[in-house]
């Protein structure tokens, strides 16, 4: 309860916008949506009732960012980098632009989650303004 209240006076009115970000978050570091919703829907609650949003827009927009989340979680993120053989690869730098090789084959680890972060961002604020656009946050 008083992290939520905590980040709804950091927030404000922009909560719907971070609500996403902090289910993203659950899934990264547990690898399920249900465990992210069961960890931070009480947070998601408080943050809600301290700021008189719509409790099921904020919990729907929780849900769906720990969806995203499960686009960066670190299992998925080790099961690619195994499927394509990027082994002992997450500390090489980043290739020049005289490289001909493409940065996946040089990047490793690092490379999928750059490559994913960036999208699940995307995501998670395409989530927040589809409900500013329908008027479901008030």
């Amino acid at each position: 309860m008083l992290m939520g209240h905590a980040m709804a006076d950091a927030a404000g009115s922009a909560w719907p916008l971070f609500a996403p970000l902090l289910g993203a978050l659950g899934s990264f570091f547990s690898g399920s949506n249900t465990v992210s919703n069961l960890t931070f829907a009480p947070v998601q609650a408080a943050a809600a009732g301290s700021l008189s949003l719509n409790l099921t827009t904020i919990l729907a927009l929780q849900t769906v960012g720990g969806a995203m989340g499960n686009m960066v979680c670190i299992h998925n993120i080790v099961a690619v980098a195994a499927v394509l053989g990027l082994k002992d690869r997450g500390a090489r730098p980043m290739p020049s632009a005289a490289d001909e090789r493409p940065p996946m084959a040089t990047g490793g680890v690092a490379a999928i989650l750059r490559l994913t972060i960036g999208p699940m961002l995307v995501y998670a604020a395409i989530a927040s303004a589809a409900a500013g656009i329908l008027g479901i946050v008030e």
